[in-house]
């Protein structure tokens, strides 16, 4: 594992060496921590955006309003609020959800007639508006990330604590779009008491275990966090 500390160290000792003045020495360290934690903020950001963007292929809304950057030692990672990361839903029994307000049947049996069929909206998340709020929380950061010292994890902080705050955006899922899912002539079923509610009238399963889709992002985060420490000082190292 790469440590910024201990690496932007060597930077320092590598330039005393070369009989670099210390008052320049803190220049060049403080450019090369700025570099290191501008890039650190775009790969959080980026890993940010990914996850959402899984999460909506996975129509898994719950992980995305839980989605939060938090640093974990010397690195950064993308978590829940709740640590969870399945979301998957089991099958669900809509007989009797659909039996409420029944009628009564003459062998004293519950029942009810319900339209099926009947072409419906289905709203479509609008990433843009996520998105948005992702980046302008990035820019912010950037901005903010520069004041910040020696420390190459604090624009990533600030843009944690920034994403926190606007959380609204993903917990609401505002849309300017909508389409028609047509499910066919509408036609009629009936519901009743008589039959299965473990096997009739069920809504299906639904996958949104988000564990690899987080995994995956994490080690590309961790790794460009990485490669960015590594190479901002060997550049500076070699170019003094």
């Amino acid at each position: 594992m790469v440590d910024a500390t201990l690496e932007l160290e060597r930077l320092k000792h590598s330039l005393r060496a070369k009989g670099i003045a210390d008052s320049m020495i803190e220049i060049i360290v403080k450019r090369a921590v700025d570099e290191i934690d501008g890039i650190i903020v775009d790969a959080v950001a980026a890993a940010v955006s990914d996850a959402v963007s899984a999460g909506i292929r996975a129509d898994a809304k719950d992980f995305i309003a839980e989605l939060r950057p938090t640093r974990m030692g010397n690195s950064f990672v993308i978590a829940t609020d709740s640590g969870r990361t399945d979301f998957s839903n089991p099958p669900f029994p809509l007989l009797p959800w659909l039996l409420k307000n029944p009628k009564i049947a003459k062998d004293g049996s519950l029942y009810k007639v319900i339209p099926v069929g009947k072409p419906s909206k289905q709203k479509l998340t609008d990433i843009t508006q996520i998105q948005t709020s992702i980046d302008d929380t990035r820019k912010q950061a950037r901005q903010r990330g520069t004041m910040s010292g020696n420390d190459v994890f604090m624009g990533a902080t600030t843009f944690s604590g920034d994403f926190a705050a606007q959380k609204a955006y993903t917990r609401e899922f505002k849309t300017n779009q909508a389409i028609e899912k047509s499910t066919g002539k509408q036609s009629f079923r009936t519901a009743s008491s008589k039959q299965n509610p473990s096997s009739q009238w069920v809504l299906p399963a639904q996958d949104k275990d988000m564990t690899k889709a987080l995994t995956d992002i994490n080690n590309t985060l961790k790794d460009t966090i990485e490669g960015a420490i590594a190479s901002v000082v060997r550049f500076y190292v070699e170019s003094y």
